[in-house]
């Protein structure tokens, strides 16, 4: 009986043995599978965390690309600003311009214009009323005399010159006056009658002081003076 049951002992054992190791074995296999899915799920995690960051770094990326977009849309702008207004004054300018040539051809066309009515009625007044600009006959008789005080001094203020006939006013006269005389005109002196020069009863009435004639003089303002021959003295 012992024997027998040491031997049912022993198979027991002998039986409990192999479960144990095959306990052992599935509890291998189960800590293996354990672990596989472990590593499994860690991998997973592993590669959800790499998805999730690459999608921040994507994100980023599309933040930075945005921001530069902005930044380079602001910039295009900014650009297109300035040069619309410096576009802006450039046409300003050239309408400023413009305006100041406008101006000055209007203003020239008006001065021309006058110029040209002024020169018109200049003509009209010289042919057809000489006697608007010219002095008449008893306008010169009256301007030519001149007024001295007791001793003899001018004192007239048509008279501001030198009383002192120059040696054109001379040869003027004399030439004009033989002129005269060779046209026909009488003598106003006394003359022989072999002498019929003009020129040679001129200067006899030169040193007389009788010839007839009132020399006008110009004057600087645009104005005029008449004197007569005979109130002018004759030096040399």
């Amino acid at each position: 009986m012992d024997d027998t049951d040491n031997i049912e002992i022993d198979e027991e054992e002998f039986d409990d043995a192999p479960i144990g190791k095959k306990l052992g074995k599935n509890k291998t296999a189960d800590d293996e599978d354990y672990s596989e899915s472990g590593s499994e799920a860690n991998s997973d995690d592993l590669n959800s965390n790499t998805d999730n960051s690459d999608i921040d770094d994507e994100d980023e990326e599309d933040d930075d690309m945005d921001d530069d977009t902005e930044a380079d849309f602001d910039e295009d702008i900014k650009g297109k600003t300035i040069e619309n207004n410096a576009t802006t004054e450039r046409q300003n300018a050239f309408v400023d311009i413009s305006d100041d040539d406008d101006d000055d051809e209007e203003d020239n066309d008006e001065n021309y214009l006058q110029k040209f009515g002024e020169s018109i009625q200049n003509k009209i007044i010289d042919d057809s009323h000489p006697e608007l600009k010219y002095h008449n006959n008893d306008e010169i008789e009256i301007l030519s005399r001149v007024v001295r005080d007791e001793n003899g001094n001018i004192i007239d203020p048509l008279h501001k010159t030198l009383p002192f006939l120059t040696k054109y006013e001379k040869a003027r006269i004399i030439g004009e006056r033989a002129k005269q005389l060779n046209s026909g005109a009488m003598p106003t002196i006394e003359i022989e009658s072999n002498i019929i020069d003009g020129y040679l009863i001129a200067l006899k009435e030169f040193e007389q002081k009788k010839i007839p004639f009132i020399v006008k003089r110009p004057l600087p303002n645009g104005g005029c003076e008449y004197w007569r021959f005979s109130d002018l003295e004759v030096i040399g």
